[in-house]
Parts: C-alpha cells; sequence; structure tokens
C-alpha cells in the first residue's frame, strides 16, 4: 500500500501574511466583503476570497478557498472586487508611528500576470469540458 504525506497548512482559513511570503503571484477570487466584523482584536472590514498562490510557474498552484483577509490594506483594496478576480503580489509599504509596515498587495510583472490568465483559461476548460462530458440524468 502507498501513502502520499503533505504538510500540514498552518494559515488556516484566515489569511496570515507571513505564511505567504515568496509567492510570485496570487490569483485573488472575491466572493465577499463586509464591513467592520466584530473580532477578539475589535470590527474590522473582512475580504472573503479564494487565494490561488503561484510559486513558480512550473506545478500547480496551491488554492486556498474561503480565506478570512482581515489586514486593514489588503482587505480595504478588495472591497471592489466582489464576484472578480485580480492578479497581484505581497509587499510591505511604509511604516507609520512605529508600527510594523503594513502588507499590502502590489503589481505583477506582465510575463507573470500572463502565465496566471493561461493558468485560468486552461482550468475554465477543464471546467467547461467535465460539464459537456457529464451524464445527464
Amino acid at each position: 500500500m502507498s501513502i502520499e504525506f503533505a504538510e500540514i497548512s498552518t494559515g488556516g482559513t484566515f489569511f496570515k501574511p507571513a505564511d505567504f511570503q515568496g509567492i510570485d503571484a496570487f490569483l485573488i477570487e472575491v466572493e465577499r466583503f463586509t464591513r467592520q466584523v466584530p473580532t477578539n482584536f475589535g470590527p474590522k472590514d473582512t475580504a472573503i476570497a479564494t487565494l490561488t498562490c503561484f510559486k513558480g510557474f512550473d506545478g500547480e498552484p496551491s488554492v486556498n478557498p474561503a480565506m478570512q483577509i482581515q489586514q486593514t490594506a489588503l482587505a480595504k483594496n478588495l472591497a471592489e472586487l466582489v464576484g472578480k478576480a485580480t492578479i497581484v503580489k505581497m509587499g510591505q509599504g511604509v511604516a507609520k508611528n512605529g508600527n510594523n509596515p503594513p502588507w499590502i498587495w502590489t503589481p505583477v510583472e506582465p510575463e507573470s500576470k500572463a502565465k496566471v490568465i493561461e493558468y485560468v483559461k486552461a482550468r475554465e476548460a477543464k471546467i467547461q469540458a467535465d460539464v459537456e462530458s457529464a451524464p445527464a440524468f
């Protein structure tokens, strides 16, 4: 008998930027945005999104459905994208008042964007082919 072993994801359903450093591109498909969700750390704007993470473009990306993004700058920038997708990288902005610098979304290089778009087109074509080949009941 053969068993395939895998690493446990430490990110859980909450997006933790430190767990996603070094990602070359994120495909973010925003499902929902809610303002001022009560949390243990005070109310936070929250985006719920599927994050497809590309670390290099040779293998399959990792897909993280229903991630809750609550970091102020990251969530705020996704507010107007509900029902849409974006392709970005993650970086850090400028620290203010002695605080840690905020995590921010940054543009990807055109070559990276083209590879992510190629992935999305292939994914959508596969879904369409699967639907067409599904048995009719």
